[in-house]
């Protein structure tokens, strides 16, 4: 306790105002050293990243000639049971290097077999295939993000089982940067649980995909993103184009859809960690009549992106074997598996999207105020930032941090009968009108870390005129 002891009455305010600003200072230097050990922290993951182990996995993968999803399994040397079984002793390999902190398995389930090759299934109309997971639990509760590439691959035909369709790009390449994230990132604890997953048959339907999106829907998982690898390893496009610098990142409509908010999200940390590969957001579900495994996600209502290499060359997708592995950049494919760690050390790390009311205007001043609540599972809330856009903006053009803004609390009743009360924080944002901008908002915990924008919901109501 500080008290006027032996301490002259002028000095004694002088010695409280060296106090409060030793107290200032010291409080923004923890603030600022706990900034940068995230920061740090965001840089050891992404420099751990290794090309060399990326093109052995890569290799390994390609060398099993021909993974249609109705290929050969019992060969150990050829065919998709051959690669899924790799896949899967390379993720417990993974699991067993870092502590067994992996839960490694197979996402079983059957689909129907094509009438042409029913004859090599000795009659079955139906084949119990699989997805490989890896899951690495969240240290502090189960919110999730996903990261997935497929690894099938097809020849010319659909049902062509026997040419070879080594698949390189499509999609050896994204099977490998979720197995490479999972290789680095398993080393280490996040907030949140992540999903590296390989799934099956991309190319006969999207069924891996769908499996898992309907299991997620089922049992109300809670993810906070989904990011599909397709074809990430290509450069040289079909006119002859090079570029290494940037990827497309797509994500559906409408404007302000949880996974338009998720894309810009990976933009906005995930660039100034990887400043030589830049990302290009596409704001359409997916390449015209293509699709994508993020898109049974996206149809339930999940965040869900793509990421697919900036120039595409089509003779080399879907072709009898014209999809090798000399055509591919390391390079690029590195800075993709680099980047999408920093993203992922991050999402995983902070804290879940707030939740925002429609916002109401100032007739006085044209100002707008904000209102909005953050999960009470967050605990550990520094303070907050509002995104500000033009309507005719795709991305956001200004970024205030506003730290810890006024609060008021709200007491209600929960549908189980149990009092709840939420803290209700508001904003004023002056000479922006709510008519002529997009306005969102994000938290962060006292790391540093930043959650995902969220914005307020479509009016559903009959507007007063």
């Amino acid at each position: 306790m500080i008290t006027k002891t032996n301490i002259p009455e002028k000095g004694f305010f002088i010695f409280l105002i060296f106090v409060f600003i030793f107290f200032i200072s010291t409080t923004r230097l923890s603030q600022a050293q706990t900034i940068q050990k995230k920061i740090s922290l965001v840089n050891e993951i992404v420099k751990k990243i290794s090309p060399d182990e990326m093109k052995r996995m890569h290799e390994k993968l390609v060398s099993f000639e021909n993974r249609n999803t109705y290929s050969d399994t019992v060969s150990n040397t050829r065919g998709v049971g051959a690669a899924r079984r790799w896949i899967y002793s390379e993720y417990k390999k993974i699991s067993d290097a870092s502590g067994g902190r992996l839960n490694v398995y197979y996402d079983e389930f059957k689909t129907p077999i094509p009438q042409a090759l029913r004859e090599f299934w000795k009659g079955s109309d139906s084949l119990r295939i699989a997805n490989v997971v890896a899951l690495l639990p969240g240290k502090t509760d189960d919110y999730r993000f996903i990261i997935n590439g497929h690894y099938d691959s097809r020849a010319s035909g659909s049902n062509d089982i026997t040419t070879p369709a080594p698949g390189a790009d499509d999609d050896a390449s994204g099977t490998i940067v979720a197995m490479e994230l999972a290789r680095v990132m398993s080393q280490y604890e996040f907030d949140h649980t992540i999903m590296f997953v390989a799934d099956i048959a991309e190319e006969q339907g999207l069924f891996g995909a769908r499996n898992m999106a309907s299991m997620a829907n089922e049992q109300k998982w809670e993810i906070g993103g989904v990011i599909a690898n397709d074809m990430v390893s290509n450069i040289v496009g079909g006119d002859g184009s090079i570029n290494n610098s940037v990827i497309r990142v797509f994500s559906p409509d409408p404007p302000d859809s949880k996974s338009r908010h998720w894309a810009r999200y990976v933009k906005y940390v995930g660039e100034p960690y990887v400043p030589d590969l830049s990302l290009e957001l596409i704001y359409r579900l997916d390449r015209f009549g293509r699709g994508g495994d993020h898109s049974p996600f996206t149809n339930l209502g999940f965040p869900g992106i793509r990421f697919t290499e900036k120039n595409e060359n089509f003779e080399r997708q879907h072709g009898n074997n014209t999809d090798r592995i000399e055509f591919m950049s390391y390079e690029y494919m590195t800075k993709v598996a680099k980047i999408q760690a920093a993203i992922l050390t991050q999402a995983a790390n902070a804290p879940r999207p707030v939740t925002l009311s429609s916002p109401s205007r100032n007739r006085a001043d044209y100002s707008t105020l904000i209102r909005w609540t953050h999960p009470t599972k967050e605990t550990d809330i520094a303070g907050f930032k509002v995104f500000i856009r033009k309507t005719d903006s795709g991305y956001w053009q200004e970024i205030i941090d506003i730290g810890m803004p006024e609060k008021t609390t709200q007491t209600r009743n929960t549908p189980e009968g149990q009092r709840v009360t939420t803290d209700i924080f508001q904003v004023f944002i002056p000479f922006r009108s709510v008519d002529d901008y997009i306005f969102g908002i994000s938290s962060y915990d006292k790391e540093g870390y930043e959650g995902i924008v969220a914005t307020y919901e479509k009016r559903t109501t009959t507007p007063r005129r």
